[in-house]
């Protein structure tokens, strides 16, 4: 009975998730969450989880003429193996899995994480997606800021405090 058990977890499909990183895996404060993540997931989806980090480097470059061929190679990768949950880490990761969407992953469920509630707007999310979103507002820490150092200035994009 043991062996059959053995067997049977030997031919399991693993669980794949996709984390497509907006500025590279290492990249702070994002790497905090996604080591978070995964640590929390793995034990929810069993023994068998596929973990695929894709930095999405058109962040960092021209935008959409550098996009193509980063969707080129991810429908190559995934084309024979079916993705169980989609997490984009970040803004771009975000509007990038939006808008290609229907032609990546139509069907898995996709959590939009650590992204600003700007990113966000005028985006059509499925019934299968989820956006854990944030609201970044820098007026209000300076203004905190402001509030708990009083002798805090402003020079340029320098904040002195003291």
């Amino acid at each position: 009975m043991v062996c059959v058990v053995a067997l049977g977890a030997l031919g399991a499909q693993p669980k794949r998730v996709l984390l497509l990183h907006s500025f590279g895996r290492e990249f702070a404060p994002f790497n905090t969450f996604s080591e978070g993540f995964r640590t929390a997931l793995a034990p929810q989806m069993g023994d068998l989880v596929e973990f695929h980090d894709i930095a999405l480097e058109s962040a960092r470059s021209e935008g959409e003429a550098s996009e193509g061929p980063l969707v080129d190679y991810l429908t190559a990768l995934f084309a024979q193996h079916r993705l169980d949950l989609v997490v984009p880490i970040g803004g771009p990761a975000a509007r990038f899995a939006q808008k290609y969407r229907a032609r990546l992953f139509p069907a898995a469920p996709m959590l939009s994480s650590s992204v600003d509630v700007r990113h966000m707007q005028n985006v059509a999310v499925t019934t299968n997606d989820v956006v854990a979103a944030v609201a970044d507002a820098p007026t209000a820490v300076v203004e905190g800021i402001l509030q708990v150092v009083p002798g805090t200035t402003i020079h340029s994009d320098i904040i002195y405090c003291g």
